[in-house]
């Protein structure tokens, strides 16, 4: 007894060993301070650890409350461990990565990276992406994939208009629980005009804007080219243009003009696509697999062929781009008068489909109807 006493009086506040001498508790693995001392201990000895550590033991608190039942001095543990959590999610941490970790730890959320969900946590990258996007007051802003509004916190400080499209409904209210209670989402620098339009659907099926927009967008990967087809070839107007957070080895192939895929083609229809910048994938929470790449792509007014010849196009390029390693002869050259028609635009038929231009495509679809 005098051994529980001397050690109570001694009082070493840290990790796991003030609960445990607690009766009815052999050992506790998380920050448990008395009172508001614990709060500044959790910061001084485990500052990064903590948020993530003490969350993921709060089955135990709960353990814990229950064997406290009736021991004195209750309340001041209770509002150390409080003070502790409370630290956990606070909007005034000092990354983003701090803060997106502690509302997702407190709201208890386990991102489907199924749908792609890998939420940029990078300030630097963040500002790579609106920087390009070159966002003007009166711009009508359209974003896929909010999540919980990482993106569109600073969406909504340089535009007025925000449309965001998420799939997951989960996460609606937790985005505007996010956009809410950030103390950057509160301050001046977010416009007071500013309106955020939240809809709760699949990107791929919702009807784009008919009146100007842009696209700015951390986008799951594996929506990257159904994405850019209903942009460009679905959609009744296109975007002035798009800033889009995608895979690396992705932006690069629409980037390069020397070895092009039907995505290069597309996006080169539309608009001029510029590489921005590399984004890492430590730069997300949770990481991805691989490296990421800002995107932009300045549109142009109107595409560089009229609709009957884009979808010549891409009958063409469907057929070239099937057996892409094989020359031309091979592949367009099986067309009746195929070859006939490389020669007519002097397009060597041991050329690969890659080496074409979007300039020399065009002049293909144009010169013969594809079946």
């Amino acid at each position: 007894m005098r051994e529980r006493k001397r050690n109570q009086k001694k009082s070493p506040v840290g990790w796991g060993r003030e609960i445990a001498i607690v009766p009815g508790i052999r050992h506790v693995d998380i920050c448990s301070p008395v009172a508001a001392a614990g709060e500044k201990q959790c910061r001084r000895q485990r500052p990064d650890e903590a948020r993530t550590d003490c969350i993921l033991e709060a089955e135990i608190v709960n353990v814990t409350f229950e064997a406290f039942k009736g021991t004195k001095g209750i309340q001041e543990i209770n509002d150390g461990i409080l003070g502790c959590f409370d630290f956990l999610y606070n909007p005034n941490m000092n990354t983003l990565r701090d803060e997106v970790s502690g509302f997702l730890h407190k709201h208890g959320i386990r991102l489907n990276t199924d749908l792609g969900q890998h939420f940029l946590v990078e300030e630097d990258a963040l500002e790579s992406i609106v920087d390009a996007a070159n966002l003007k007051p009166d711009d009508h802003v359209v974003e896929i994939g909010p999540g919980i509004g990482i993106l569109t916190r600073e969406l909504l400080k340089h535009a007025t208009s925000v449309t965001a499209i998420e799939i997951d409904g989960k996460l609606i209210p937790l985005l505007n629980s996010f956009l809410k209670n950030s103390s950057v989402s509160s301050a001046s620098s977010v416009s007071s005009e500013s309106s955020l339009k939240i809809i709760h659907d699949n990107a791929l099926h919702v009807p784009l804007p008919n009146a100007p927009y842009k696209i700015v967008a951390n986008i799951p990967y594996h929506i990257t080219s159904p994405l850019l087809r209903h942009v460009f070839l679905e959609s009744p107007q296109i975007p002035s243009s798009l800033t889009l957070l995608i895979q690396k080895e992705v932006a690069e192939t629409i980037c390069d003009a020397r070895s092009a895929g039907i995505l290069t083609i597309l996006v080169r229809l539309f608009g001029e696509p510029r590489y921005v910048c590399n984004v890492p994938a430590k730069a997300f929470l949770p990481p991805p697999a691989v490296d990421s790449a800002v995107l932009h792509v300045d549109c142009f007014p109107e595409p560089l062929a009229e609709p009957e010849t884009i979808e010549r196009i891409f009958r063409l390029t469907k057929l070239a781009f099937g057996q892409k390693r094989k020359m031309l002869r091979n592949t367009l050259g099986s067309l009746p008068n195929g070859l006939e028609l490389l020669a007519s635009e002097h397009i060597e038929p041991t050329r690969r489909p890659q080496t074409l231009t979007v300039q020399e495509w065009i002049a293909l679809a144009k010169r013969q109807d594809v079946p």
